[in-house]
């Protein structure tokens, strides 16, 4: 590990980690309005006006607090653990200090020495791995992956080095530690991995590129309700016209007849076009909207449950883009899920800002 110089939170650190409530503490801690232990105050004072002075300033690398949980940005969690009226963490906080640079990655190796919990050693390790990452430092981070404070799941490490790999586009590295990920568990954080990828690939070598990444037995699993194939063609929507790339589609010798990407996948990515180039809410339907509309109409709902659900899916991602109301009518109309069909009441328009449905927005 790196010897970096100590933080002034250190000691506090340190203190706070090694300390042990009481069962009263414990007890009380549990209960709103979760009051923080007296021996851990100092800590977390520091800790919320460290937070408060970095949340605004500086790089915004990830950062994680559990073995499993998905990565988030810096700026997104510090804020919430440094105003949680949940009570306070003393391994998150250690781990959300470490991600932000407030203290060095020798603090979080002495915490992890000091803590009596094999969870809460997993945790602060994965957070270093981030932590290293964020640096640039890939040759220790690796040595970080590959640490016992894992214990029985070092493949939490490792899959940090594979988001790493994935995010910069780097296939071969990506794909040269696929053992040590231990693909069989958490299969939608590995599902995600390969998403991340796919993406990168694409965006930075171009969709033949990930295309043919896809055809990869460790890649081109399903991952998407439509498809890897399609995550490797969707970053071409954001810039493309719905024309040129439906020509794309039905002329490009590895698309023609690639059952990898099938109609419905292909009709998404018309629609993703479409909302690219379109504004939220137009007061008119926009050029291409009806010929897709068309499409996804004559799509067999009774073919199956599943063509039926992302049929209604795709109608109702139209639905930003409609301006007329007849055209709002004939899609309600073609919509088979009565709750759906109940939403479309308006225009996007003439709507709120975001119409809920099911706790998701339309369009979001």
């Amino acid at each position: 590990m790196t010897s970096d110089p100590l933080s002034p939170l250190d000691d506090l650190a340190i203190a706070a980690i090694g300390y042990s409530p009481s069962d009263e503490e414990i007890e009380a801690a549990s209960q709103p309005p979760y009051p923080t232990p007296a021996a851990f105050v100092p800590f977390q004072e520091a800790v919320r006006a460290a937070l408060h002075a970095r949340v605004a300033r500086g790089p915004d690398p990830f950062c994680t607090t559990r073995l499993y949980e998905p990565a988030a940005r810096f700026s997104v969690r510090a804020p919430y653990d440094a105003n949680s009226h949940l009570g306070f963490n003393v391994s998150d906080a250690i781990c959300i200090l470490l991600a932000g640079g407030l203290i060095p990655v020798a603090t979080a190796q002495r915490a992890i020495r000091a803590s009596a919990s094999k969870l809460v050693q997993g945790f602060l390790q994965r957070a270093t791995v981030y932590r290293l990452l964020a640096d640039g430092d890939l040759s220790v981070a690796m040595e970080a992956a590959a640490s016992p404070n894992f214990d029985q799941e070092q493949w939490v490490g490792w899959r940090a080095i594979g988001e790493y790999h994935a995010a910069r586009a780097d296939a071969f590295a990506f794909l040269s530690l696929w053992p040590k990920y231990e693909a069989r568990q958490e299969r939608e954080w590995v599902d995600n991995m390969r998403r991340q990828l796919v993406d990168a690939v694409s965006r930075t070598y171009g969709w033949r590129d990930a295309l043919a990444l896809t055809r990869d037995k460790r890649i081109g699993v399903k991952g998407h309700v439509h498809g890897m194939a399609y995550l490797a063609l969707r970053p071409l929507t954001e810039k493309t016209t719905v024309s040129e790339l439906n020509q794309l589609l039905g002329t490009a010798l590895e698309l023609v007849q690639f059952d990898a990407l099938n109609d419905l996948a292909r009709l998404k990515l018309l629609v993703d076009a479409l909302r690219a180039s379109t504004p939220r809410a137009p007061a008119d339907d926009p050029p291409g909207l009806d010929a897709v509309l068309s499409r996804i109409i004559a799509v067999d709902p009774t073919a199956s449950k599943q063509q039926s659900q992302r049929r209604d899916w795709l109608l109702m991602d139209c639905w930003p883009l409609i301006g007329n109301a007849a055209t709002l009518k004939r899609v309600r109309t073609a919509i088979r899920a009565p709750l759906y069909k109940r939403e479309l009441s308006m225009l996007a328009k003439d709507a709120a800002p975001a119409v809920p449905i099911c706790g998701k927005a339309i369009g979001a």
